[in-house]
């Protein structure tokens, strides 16, 4: 079956990537680390930008990498993206109980002391939708990601507030709920087959 994909193709919203956005990844970009992810961006300057998907859960959990972890769950840890991929990073909403952490949203910080972290987990402390750990990340220069956006591989969003970022067992569904957040035009891109050959 042919699908005539031009149906589900979207205006580009003009909204400028910043730190703390996302950018959602149309239907039709297949490369496999970005098909169909969420990305939060970490930072966007003239010289680059920096972002962890969300939705892309590796094999790896916490309890496995860290030593005498002691957690009373395991805690999975995500693909954050191509780009070393041997550099753990977490995103949380413990702001200064973490010291050194960096806000990049309302209620949303990157990194901070790791030790203070571990104690906070060990400590019994919930997790699950307060942290959330990667490895690796996402990383453009500034004309890369600006032309990636004009192609409309991406749309970016600033409705943050609206998803659970950090709720590892809704990040399966992210890139639809991401969309939903969005006007009534991107919907139409939940409909599009992952793979149109099968159809």
């Amino acid at each position: 079956m042919i699908i005539n994909s031009d149906i589900f193709k979207v205006l580009c919203n003009n909204i400028i990537p910043h730190k703390g956005c996302l950018l959602i990844s149309d239907p039709f970009l297949h490369e496999k680390h970005f098909r169909r992810s969420v990305i939060l961006m970490i930072e966007y300057e003239k010289i680059g930008g920096m972002g962890l998907i969300l939705n892309k859960e590796s094999s790896l959990t916490l309890n496995m990498v860290i030593e005498n972890l002691n957690a009373k769950e395991e805690i999975p840890i995500f693909c954050g993206g191509p780009v070393s991929n041997d550099r753990l990073f977490y995103i949380h909403k413990l702001g200064n109980i973490i010291p050194g952490s960096i806000r990049i949203g309302e209620n949303l910080y990157i990194d901070g002391d790791f030790e203070t972290l571990l104690s906070y987990i060990r400590s019994g402390n919930k997790t699950e939708g307060i942290i959330k750990f990667f490895v690796g990340y996402a990383g453009w220069d500034y004309q890369q990601l600006n032309k990636e956006i004009e192609d409309k591989s991406w749309v970016v969003s600033k409705n943050t507030s609206k998803l659970d970022l950090l709720d590892a067992d809704k990040s399966k569904d992210l890139w639809k709920q991401s969309l939903l957040s969005l006007n009534n035009s991107y919907h139409k891109w939940i409909n599009y087959p992952i793979d149109p050959s099968l159809n």
